[in-house]
């Protein structure tokens, strides 16, 4: 099997060009400033991993104030939803709370309880009590 010559020329070349990159690579990691670089880099990648485990890093924060503001949202939603019912039944049987009988047909206002004629009749009571000799 004999190779010809332009066989081996390019052989030559591959091999020339696979020592000249191996040879680079050797000259950067011996070369004085490059050695400064990759130190300082690693240095500066222990400092802001021990940070981040001391402080939080940046994301752990603003993954954590997104959960919180969804904990918010929802707790709002919640109370929004609640609070018709919870003035019903503050309102439920208050004297003092308005007559529902007496709104217009259709209209609603969260001071009304369920049971209208309860405020009513309480207040009629109450009048009728006051006004006895």
């Amino acid at each position: 099997m004999a190779q010809t010559t332009s066989e081996l020329t390019r052989q030559i070349d591959e091999q020339r060009s696979t020592l000249g990159y191996h040879l680079d690579e050797l000259g950067d990691k011996v070369s004085p400033r490059r050695m400064t670089e990759r130190r300082k880099y690693a240095m500066r990648d222990r400092v802001t991993s021990v940070k981040d485990r001391v402080m939080g890093s940046a994301n752990a924060g603003t993954e954590r104030a997104s959960e919180m503001k969804d904990e918010a949202m929802d707790a709002a939603m919640d109370a929004a939803r609640r609070a018709p019912e919870a003035a019903r039944r503050q309102y439920e049987g208050n004297p003092l709370a308005p007559d529902c009988s007496r709104s217009p047909p259709g209209s609603w206002s969260p001071h009304c309880s369920r049971r209208p004629s309860v405020s009513s009749s309480l207040r009629n009571r109450c009048s009728r009590t006051s006004n006895r000799p």
